[in-house]
């Protein structure tokens, strides 16, 4: 298939679909020209437009003169001048906003949420923060003249500032202030030292523990506990003039501005350190206060960079320098490997996106192919035109739909004109019948009910189905949302307050009793009457647990839950368990390295799964690195899997019918999965470059991934792999929604739901993402003002959905979704993560205080179970598979209760985001990019294995045959691992051809397939469904128009009802909204012989209202 653009003739994709309607959905790279083989072309000569993209080969040049690329944000790079800000959007140059921020900006960062940026002209030094969607200066904070700031860092809670001129570290606060900096004398200090020298300080980073930071004119590094404030200076290093540091989760890699080279620096690690110096440590400051000894850098090799190398960039498996001249290239795996491009000019900034590397000329911002094969110049579906005449062409603009949309070549109205021409002008004695076939569609998603709350909210976190017509919804704002009547009708559930958010929703197996994995002060609260009412099991921070956010809740076979948390400051994740229904939690066993058995502390517990042989998973962000722990003791001792993940978060675990367990890794989208218990991880195919939160596979096999993504970005919604995560084509579009936090199967077997944000949609889906239906939409002008983002959804064993938002309630509809009620406002909560029902029991997760909250009467009345003590958020709640157990992932630990949430457990886990129980009884646990599991029912964890770096899990599940999915953040690919969780790949198929997307809700659908919820802007929501294990992904809602879910931007969360109908939890506007996809006509158009189609006008319903066709 071939069509006209504006800037010359492109080359589409085959469509092997036998309706014949639209390209096929194309994953953004041609092989070989046998992959055109049997396209009919309108012109022979439109062979040529295939484009070899090798290594190093610019593929698009946009003007912006005297400008630096300094960031991608997973949507747009962002461009400085001498004193302009610039954002612009990625896939075609286009320029959104720029702003003018003072003299000489520096430096730009992004902490998920804004912009901040440095600025260093002469007498107007500061640092800004800014919103991204607006551009709007939300706090800044005047620095010293002389300061001239020239990085800034983010350690997860604070922002970390060089004054270069001055010498100094400054320490920021959120709110724009300066903080001081304790040195543990208890004085503090309200700046760190470092050098004495103006201009030396030139980068900072941080690697998930310490912050390290160059000092040019010592010849030196320097590491930073930011903790503490204590610092240990590195020299002696035969450094010259360093500039740039980089980090890859296993070197730190320095470029030397003295000598044009760039330093390899490995780690020695040391023995532990007692209260007092051990023998194997060299001194005080090696301990750092942290109880082991610090390691100590070596220089591993040196490499030449050419002349003044400026900045660095690692693809994945190249490292790309700029110097003079252009690039160099150097191959991670076998640094012998060094290739030269020269540009032709010297380049400004280095930034690499997750498929292209940006760089700036003098006149123009400049995109580069990093890898090697054949690209095309454009992507997008077209029109199946079929021309009899080959001699004829055609000219004239195409407006397109279909699943890959182009900036504004899209239009409402679908107009292929302009006048068709003989080639040579020679028309000939050829024949004419062109014929054209129009298939209408709906966009097949539907609102079905509103969700009411008492304030609004951003994001439909977690999602519970205690019943065929009871729906949890868990959302970010203290609120859990029950529908009794399948997401018609939702209320307010009560007895959560001031959690901040519901990470995640649990149901006990045993009796019933639902949880809920809250934010902020690391409560677990508890229902036993079905989500309608929630009590506060125990508070995690304030009963000794040192737990502020639980994210993962996990009910294991021997009846514990567990829930995996972070505490507060310091953000140390652990996992909790408690046998008693969440009465007392206690911490479940500690973590461990693989390799030298040495205790380890991830960040955050962000997943955590179950296998059917008893192991546990467990998902963290281990210092800023994605591991999967794994436990064969019941989560007495969780070691880390040796398989490698790149990525920082692991949000889900999975563990799919074949035995697979796959890693949902975040940021960058990969799913890894592993066949061996975490021995290895192999990345599935790249998807997104945005997060993978929830994976889940069907009652068919089929895999699905939620992805989550930075508004106005495209790859987003729910990816479906039906070829265990080799491929991953979109579902259906969930319209507006651009974060798809949670995907679950309904008890039915059919349907599938999917809980998203920003604006707040529950959306299902009965026909495995083809379309998908708004069950719920959480308005703000409804009578009592909604939530906007459904985080969870869940339809309980009864029926009844429940929806959890980001604004702490739980919501139910009894209708499926037609109507809902809010079941209660659950007390200090302010996000339901995660939804859970077990036996008639909702299990609420939240946030802010790690709280997992319990429903025995459908929501009337919510108890905390007990406060998971250290959790924040608690992000994943599942029930073992032996009914004995519910397992909570917290940002601090994997909890276990064995009691219904009465009291909870601490495992020792991983901070997971996602917990899953595997059909073999391994759990899996995602935290960061990081999958652990466990093998005894959470007693232990080890890490299994990790996406790529940077790639976070949301969201695990496994498919039927045992593969394991993840869904990842900002990413266009569900990673998927076949051997347990030990190796990651991106699955075969992309979620929307070369853009990331935010991935949320990952659910398995009755049928096997699996449904990944994505979001990532206006409009911008979908679901995508996989049935051949993420080979293939389709975009579920109408496959014909490039419509996402109505109103939406990102799906949270995903669930298939009993009925089979696969629901969505949406935000920004609360939407829970259902799959339909209706019958529609198909007709076919055929010009009489000897003329052909000369303009086709479509409406935006996708009907063909007129036809055209021109004599030969």
């Amino acid at each position: 298939v071939a069509g006209i653009s504006d800037s010359g003739i492109g080359i589409y994709g085959v469509n092997t679909n036998p309706l014949g309607l639209w390209a096929g959905y194309f994953d953004g790279r041609l092989e070989s020209n046998a992959d055109i083989v049997g396209a009919k072309f309108l012109a022979s000569s439109l062979q040529n437009s295939l484009i070899p993209y090798t290594s190093g080969q610019t593929v698009g040049s946009y003007s912006f003169s005297n400008t630096e690329v300094k960031l991608f944000d997973g949507t747009h790079v962002w461009l400085t001048d001498n004193s302009k800000v610039y954002k612009v959007r990625s896939t075609d140059g286009f320029k959104v906003f720029e702003v003018d921020v003072g003299t000489d900006p520096t430096a730009i960062i992004f902490d998920g949420n804004y912009m901040w940026i440095t600025v260093a002209g002469s007498g107007n030094e500061k640092v800004i923060k800014m919103d991204p969607y607006s551009g709007a200066t939300e706090c800044s904070l005047n620095l010293n003249s002389g300061d001239d700031p020239q990085g800034i860092v983010f350690d997860g809670t604070y922002y970390w500032v060089i004054a270069s001129g001055t010498g100094q570290l400054i320490k920021i606060n959120g709110s724009c202030q300066e903080m001081d900096i304790d040195i543990n004398d208890g004085a503090g200090v309200n700046r760190i030292y470092i050098s004495s020298f103006s201009d030396s300080l030139k980068d900072i980073i941080f690697n998930g523990s310490y912050l390290w930071a160059t000092v040019s004119r010592e010849d030196a590094v320097i590491n930073i506990n930011p903790s503490s404030g204590e610092s240990v200076r590195w020299d002696g290093l035969t450094m010259d003039e360093p500039n740039e540091i980089f980090y890859d989760n296993y070197f730190y890699w320095v470029l030397n501005a003295g000598d044009n080279t760039m330093t390899q620096l490995s780690m020695t690690t040391t023995k532990t350190c007692s209260e007092s110096p051990a023998d194997s440590c060299q001194s005080d400051l090696d301990c750092l206060g942290l109880g082991a000894c610090f390691a100590w850098p070596q220089v591993f090799d040196t490499f030449s960079t050419g002349n003044n190398p400026a900045e660095i960039a690692f693809d994945g498996t190249y490292f790309w320098i700029s110097n003079n001249t252009g690039l160099k290239r150097i191959l991670a795996a076998d640094t012998s490997d060094v290739e030269d491009f020269n540009l032709g000019f010297t380049p400004s900034g280095l930034v690499f996106d997750g498929t292209y590397l940006w760089v700036n000329s003098p006149a123009n911002l400049v995109k580069i192919y990093p890898g090697t094969g054949y690209g095309i110049t454009d992507f997008r579906d077209i029109l199946t035109l079929q021309h009899n005449n080959p001699l004829i062409q055609q000219s004239g603009h195409v407006a397109t739909y279909g699943s890959c949309k182009v900036g504004d070549e899209v239009t409402d109205s679908l107009i292929v004109s302009g006048e068709l021409e003989a080639e040579n002008n020679e028309w000939g004695e050829q024949e004419g019948g062109d014929t054209f076939t129009s298939i209408v569609y709906g966009d097949g998603w539907f609102n079905t009910g509103e969700l009411q709350a008492e304030e609004g909210a951003n994001n439909i976190i977690s999602f519970l189905e205690t019943s065929i017509d009871t729906l949890l919804v868990g959302i970010e704002g203290s609120h859990i949302y029950r529908s009794t009547d399948a997401g018609v009708n939702w209320t307010d559930t009560s007895g959560l307050t001031d959690v901040g958010k519901v990470y995640t929703l649990l149901q006990d197996p045993f009796d019933s009793a639902i949880y809920a994995g809250t934010g902020y002060n690391g409560d677990v609260f508890k229902s036993i009457d079905d989500g309608a009412t929630w009590t506060n099991t125990a508070n995690l921070a304030d009963s000794g647990i040192d737990a502020s956010e639980i994210y993962a809740l996990l009910s294991v076979s021997d009846g514990r839950i567990l829930a995996g948390t972070t505490g507060a400051n310091p953000h140390l994740g652990k996992i909790y368990e408690t046998d008693n229904g969440g009465v007392n939690w206690t911490v479940a066993g500690v973590f461990r390295n693989v390799a030298d058995d040495a205790n380890e502390t991830p960040t955050l517990v962000q997943s955590l799964l179950e296998s059917p042989n008893g192991d546990l998973y467990a998902g963290t962000n281990n210092m800023g690195a994605a591991r999967v722990y794994r436990s064969t003791d019941g989560g007495i001792k969780w070691i880390r899997t040796a398989g490698t993940i790149f990525g920082n978060d692991v949000y889900s675990l999975l563990e799919a019918s074949d035995n697979t367990i796959y890693a949902a890794i975040s940021p960058f989208g990969r799913i890894y999965e592993t066949i061996n218990q975490g021995a290895t991880w192999t990345q599935t195919i790249w998807i997104s470059s945005n997060d993978i939160n929830s994976l889940i596979e069907d009652s068919n096999g089929y895999l699905y991934a939620a992805f989550g993504g930075v508004q106005g970005y495209r790859d987003h919604g729910v990816y479906k792999s039906t070829d265990n995560g080799n491929t991953w084509p979109p579902t259906a579009e969930l319209t507006g929604s651009i974060y798809v936090n949670q995907l679950f199967e309904s008890s039915d077997g059919i349907t599938i739901y999917a809980a998203t944000g920003v604006y707040s949609g529950l959306y299902k889906t009965t026909d495995e993402g083809i379309s998908w239906q708004s069950v719920s939409y959480l308005e703000d002008v409804s009578p009592i003002k909604g939530a906007d983002t459904i985080q969870a959804l869940i339809e309980a064993s009864d029926g009844t959905f429940y929806a959890g938002s980001n604004n702490g309630d739980v919501y139910k509809s009894e209708d499926k979704g037609v109507t809902w009620i809010n079941t209660s406002h659950l007390p200090g909560v302010s996000v339901v993560n995660t939804l859970l029902e077990v036996n008639g029991t909702v299990y609420v997760g939240t946030y802010p205080n790690g709280d997992v909250f319990k429903s025995t009467d459908q929501g009337l009345n919510w108890s905390n179970t007990a406060n998971l003590t250290g959790a924040v958020e608690v992000n994943s709640l599942i029930q073992a598979r032996n009914g004995m157990f519910i397992f909570a992932g917290t940002d601090e630990d994997v909890f276990r209760s064995a009691n219904g949430g009465v009291s909870w457990q601490a495992m020792g886990g991983p901070e997971a985001k996602s917990i899953i129980e595997a059909a073999d009884g391994i759990l899996y646990a995602a935290e960061g990019n990081s999958v652990y599991k466990s093998i005894d029912i959470g007693d232990s964890w080890n890490l299994v294995g990790s996406t790529s770096a940077g790639v976070n899990i949301n969201v695990l599940v496994e498919d039927d045959a045992g593969n394991i999915y993840a869904a990842v953040s900002t990413s266009n690919y569900v990673y998927i691992s076949a051997d347990q969780g030990a190796t990651w790949n991106q699955s075969a198929g992309a979620l929307d051809c070369n853009s990331s997307t935010y991935q949320y809700g990952l659910i398995k659908g009755g049928n096997g397939a699996i449904y990944v919820g994505t979001g990532g802007g206006d409009e911008a929501a979908n679901v995508w469904e996989t049935t051949d294990q993420g080979a293939n992904w389709t975009r579920l809602g109408n496959p014909y128009l490039n419509t996402a879910i109505p109103g939406t931007s990102y799906v949270y969360s995903l669930m298939e009802s009993s009925d089979g109908t696969l629901h969505a939890g949406t935000r920004p506007n609360g939407d829970v909204v259902k799959l339909e996809l209706a019958a529609m006509p198909v007709n076919t158009y055929t010009c009489p012989e000897s003329h052909f189609v000369k303009n086709i006008e479509v409406n935006s319903d996708g009907q063909v209202i007129q036809i055209e066709c021109r004599g030969l």
